[in-house]
C-alpha cells in the first residue's frame, strides 16, 4: 500500500494514504462491509492493537490513536 502514489497536498494529509487504503481493504475483505459508512464504523470499533497495526497516527496528548471519519475516507 505505501507504494501506492498519493497526489494529495502534504500539508493537507492527516492520515497517509497507505493507512486508509489498508482499512478499506481489511473492512471490505474480513468483516464484509460494503460502504463507507460501515468502512468508519468497523475502524471506530478496533482496538488500540489494531489501529496500530493498520498505522493511525498517535496522539501523545490524548493517548489515544486517531481514527479517520466517513468523511475523510470518502474524500480519498
Amino acid at each position: 500500500m505505501a507504494q501506492v502514489p498519493d497526489p494529495r497536498d502534504p500539508r493537507e494529509v492527516c492520515y497517509r494514504l497507505a493507512t486508509l487504503l489498508t482499512i478499506g481493504v481489511c473492512a471490505l475483505t474480513s468483516a464484509g462491509h460494503n460502504s463507507l459508512t460501515a468502512v468508519a464504523e468497523w475502524v471506530r470499533r478496533c482496538s488500540p492493537q489494531e489501529l496500530q497495526r493498520l498505522g493511525c497516527p498517535f496522539n501523545p496528548l490524548t493517548g489515544h490513536y486517531r481514527v479517520p471519519d466517513e468523511g475523510t475516507l470518502r474524500e480519498v
